[in-house]
This record gives structure tokens, sequence and C-alpha cells, in this order.
């Protein structure tokens, strides 16, 4: 007795490499978004900053520890950035 597929499509049907097909296709390299105008770009074309100390600096190596902020190339946005204070979304928030 051969055993039964209780799916609706089993593997190997028609129906179930169509819904492959349709699924969201995976960008080659990780995507972030710039902090200052929302838009997404490659994580390798922005510029990523931490603080350290209190103080918004630069991570050229994009391996200091803790939470990073990207910026895009953007003048404006980089302009902006001077004016940037992390944490203010998260300031309401408790720490448990």
């Amino acid at each position: 007795m051969q055993p039964q597929h209780f799916r609706a499509n089993p593997p190997g049907t028609a129906r179930m490499a169509e819904s492959n097909s349709r699924r969201k296709q995976r960008p080659e390299s990780p995507v972030r978004m710039c902090v200052i105008c929302r838009r997404r770009f490659p994580k390798e074309t922005l510029t990523r900053n931490v603080l350290v100390q209190g103080v918004l600096t630069i991570d050229a190596e994009k391996t200091s520890p803790g939470r990073g902020w990207y910026v895009c190339s953007d003048p404006v946005c980089i302009a902006r950035l001077a004016r940037f204070r992390p944490g203010m979304r998260r300031k309401g928030r408790k720490h448990v």
C-alpha cells in the first residue's frame, strides 16, 4: 500500500512548481535603509555610523559592536546626520 498525501498540492505537481516561481527572489546582497531619507540601498553603498562613548562616529570597517545607523551618500542626508540623535524613537521604552 502506498502512502497517501494529505496535502492539497503534493510535491512535484504543476501547482507546486507554479507557487515556487511566484515567490519573491532574495536580493544578491543585504539591503539596509538610510536612517535619514528612509530609502533602501545595498549595504555596501551605505556608510555605517555607531555611537562610541556618546559620540556618533563612522564605522569604516563596519565591524564595531552595537547598534549601527546607515546613511546614504546623498549630500542632504549627510548634512542632516549632524543633527541626528540616535535613540529618540526608543526613549519612551523601559528597559526590563
